[in-house]
């Protein structure tokens, strides 16, 4: 028999439009937090992630930053560490409107070659 896990979620006016329906990315927030009480709940550790948050040409670095915050609350209300953050425009695309987040799970090793020196046209550190 499968194991099971329930999580209550408590879902509020400004979830949902005017007709009632939960916007799509409030389902999608839902389910990575039901995930994370699902595996917590069978004694999986909370994981650690790396969180890349990049902006478009000419996207203000003060914006991004009050990105990067909100996204810290919100995996931090989810039991997720982020272990090392990047934030600025260092990927980007003019077809793409305000910012991306991108958060990936790590183990020590994929930390230890984040840490690593990097010389690239675009990224410098530990050199």
């Amino acid at each position: 028999m499968g194991k099971t896990s329930t999580m209550q979620v408590e879902i509020r006016f400004g979830d949902c439009d005017p007709a009632g329906i939960v916007y799509f990315p409030r389902y999608h927030r839902w389910m990575d937090a039901a995930s994370l009480h699902f595996f917590m709940s069978f004694g999986v550790p909370p994981w650690h992630v790396l969180e890349h948050t990049s902006g478009i040409i000419g996207t203000p670095l003060l914006e991004l930053y009050l990105m990067v915050n909100a996204a810290h609350r919100v995996l931090k209300g989810a039991g997720v560490k982020v272990a090392r953050h990047l934030t600025g425009s260092l990927v980007t695309s003019l077809e793409m409107a305000g910012c991306s987040i991108t958060v990936s799970a790590v183990d020590a090793a994929a930390l230890a070659l984040w840490d690593a020196p990097v010389h690239t046209p675009a990224l410098r550190w530990g050199m």
